[in-house]
């Protein structure tokens, strides 16, 4: 479980990171990686706690990578 969840998380910061400025959804995500809602849900809540994307609930509303987020080498 553990390495398909890294998997998913990397593939979808690759995503995010593509397309900086929209705002998704887990269920379009989810289509688009091949995987359940419920469980990008969980990854999209771990991503934000890290501080590496921003959500917004509600309609209208989504994850998108944050802007500011820089990683160390």
């Amino acid at each position: 479980m553990a390495g398909t969840q890294y998997a998913t998380t990397l593939h979808l910061l690759i995503l995010l990171a593509g397309e900086r400025e929209e705002a998704h959804t887990s269920a379009s995500l989810a289509a688009r990686l091949g995987t359940n809602p419920v469980v990008l849900r969980r990854v999209m809540a771990d991503l934000a706690r890290a501080g590496f994307v921003d959500t917004r609930r509600g309609a209208g509303g989504g994850v998108s990578n944050r802007k500011s987020t820089r990683l160390n080498s």
